[in-house]
């Protein structure tokens, strides 16, 4: 008898951003994604201290490679692509347009993204390790 894992549903969550450029547009953020996906995103940021050999690269994503960005926004434009009208969701061009216009707003975001991640995870087990931990 062969036991597979229990699968929780798919939980969103809105994150309201207030920052004049993007002033009344909501993120729906996929606050419960597979630990496989989790692990995709750990393994990228652990690489943060490699800096790209183009300067306009260097602000992307905490100073991950490249190729490394590009994955990162891929990884981003599914958890925030969560809503069920198209015009709602974010594809890689809209998150580098974000990073080259605004560097910081794109460093609070994903904050704001891991912190909603947390929230929901020691809501469902208070004691569970969670990856995000500040």
């Amino acid at each position: 008898m062969s036991t597979a894992p229990v699968l929780e549903p798919k939980a969103v969550r809105p994150l309201i951003l207030e920052a004049p450029e993007l002033k009344g547009r909501v993120i729906l953020v996929w606050v419960n994604p597979p630990a496989e996906k989790v692990w995709v995103l750990n393994a990228l940021l652990q690489k943060k201290h490699t800096i790209p050999e183009n300067p306009k690269w260097q602000k992307v994503a905490y100073g991950v490679r490249l190729l490394d960005a590009a994955l990162l926004a891929r990884w981003f434009s599914e958890i925030w692509s969560q809503g069920a009208d198209p015009l709602t969701w974010w594809t890689v061009a809209d998150i580098f347009r974000l990073v080259n216009a605004n560097p910081a707003l794109w460093k609070r975001l994903m904050a704001f993204t891991f912190e909603l991640m947390t929230t929901h995870v020691r809501a469902r087990r208070p004691m569970a390790y969670c990856l995000f931990r500040n």
